[in-house]
């Protein structure tokens, strides 16, 4: 049995060995690669949903940040992917949002 605490302090487990985790944050941070203009390095994933209705970006810094952009009904939706994409419609408020805050 293995004891949940000891002198007051949880046991922790590493959810992913931190090799796998530095070699993640590279790939995400060169996806990125200096298309968001901020004073911290940033790494991110973007995304489209078919017919270009929902775009999102997913970014990681010191903190995590997620923005879904579309609409609940199926006829809101761009008609092509260079205006329906995530890097279009959701990184550009990710990327105001880590300004303002100064990441």
């Amino acid at each position: 049995m293995v004891r949940s605490f000891i002198k007051g302090i949880p046991n922790r487990k590493s959810a992913v060995n931190p090799l796998y985790n530095a070699v993640m944050l590279a790939m995400l941070q060169n996806n990125v690669s200096g298309n968001v203009r901020v004073k911290s390095q940033i790494g991110g994933k973007t995304g489209t949903t078919n017919d270009f209705a929902d775009g999102w970006f997913m970014g990681v810094t010191t903190l995590a940040i997620g923005v879904w952009t579309g609409g609940d009904d199926k006829w809101i939706r761009f008609l092509t992917l260079d205006d329906g994409q995530g890097s279009v419609m959701a990184r550009p408020i990710v990327q105001k949002f880590l300004q303002k805050i100064g990441v």
